[in-house]
C-alpha cells in the first residue's frame, strides 16, 4: 500500500549545503519547514511559513553547541568538555575522558552507567540491574513480561541504525523501526517494544526518552 508517511520533498538547501525548506509528512501530517542560518548555525525554524507560521528560535554558545532549542523547548549547559551537563531538569555527570557515568533525573532516581552494564537507581537508593551490553545486542535483566533476562540482538541497517530487535532463544522481534532521515521513529510503522527499556534507535545511539526528550 502507498503512503506518504515518513517522507519528504520540495527539499532546498543554501549554497554551504545548509537546508533551507522542506515538506515533511510525519505520522500522516504534512508540515513545511523554513530554515535561517547565522553563516552555518541554525538560528530559527519557521513551521509553515505560508500559513499559521510558528517561529521557533535556537541559540548555540560560543563554541557553536546548542544551548536553547525551540522546537522542543529544551535547554542545556555544558562541562569543560563540551559535553552536555545539563538537559532542562536531567543532570549528567561523566568520567574525564568523556565516558557517561550517569543521568539524575527531577525526582531523584537516576540511571548509572558502569561499563556495559546499566542501573536503575530509585529516589530512594534501590538499585536495579536494567541491561548489559552485548557485542550485538542486549541482556534485558528487568521489566519484561515474564520476569527473566532477555537476550536479544540488534539488526541493523548500513548506518548503524536499530531496524529490529530479536530474542535470541526464539526469534521472535520484540520490536521494529523505520526512521526519518533525521532520526525521527515512524510511528505508523512500529512495533511497540515488550521491553519497557529499550532505548538504542537510531544510529545505534541511547534515545533520551527518560526526559521527556526525543
Amino acid at each position: 500500500m502507498l503512503t506518504s508517511v515518513g517522507t519528504e520533498k520540495d527539499i532546498m538547501y543554501d549554497l554551504n549545503g545548509n537546508l533551507e525548506f522542506v515538506r515533511r509528512n510525519v505520522d500522516g501530517v504534512s508540515n513545511e519547514y523554513g530554515f535561517v542560518y547565522n553563516g552555518n548555525t541554525l538560528e530559527l525554524i519557521y513551521r509553515d511559513p505560508f500559513s499559521d507560521m510558528v517561529e521557533m528560535q535556537f541559540v548555540s554558545d560560543e563554541n557553536g553547541n546548542l544551548i536553547q532549542n525551540g522546537y522542543d523547548g529544551v535547554n542545556i549547559s555544558y562541562n569543560f568538555l563540551n559535553l552536555p551537563s545539563m538537559v532542562n531538569t536531567l543532570t549528567y555527570s561523566y568520567l574525564s575522558d568523556g565516558t557517561k557515568l550517569s543521568v539524575k533525573k527531577s525526582d531523584g532516581s537516576s540511571i548509572v552507567y558502569r561499563g556495559s552494564f546499566v542501573y536503575d537507581v530509585s529516589a530512594s537508593g534501590v538499585i536495579v540491574l536494567e541491561s548489559v551490553g552485548i557485542p550485538e545486542g542486549r541482556v534485558y535483566c528487568s521489566d519484561t513480561p515474564d520476569e527473566r533476562n532477555w537476550e536479544c540482538w540488534d539488526i541493523k541497517d548500513y548506518l548503524g541504525n536499530v531496524r529490529a530487535v530479536i530474542r535470541s532463544d526464539n526469534g521472535s522481534p520484540i520490536e521494529i523501526s523505520d526512521y526519518l532521515p533525521y532520526g525521527t521513529r515512524i510511528n505508523e510503522y512500529q512495533v511497540p517494544y515488550q521491553v519497557g527499556n529499550n532505548r538504542w534507535h537510531y544510529a545505534g545511539k541511547e534515545l533520551q526518552d527518560f526526559g521527556g526528550y526525543n
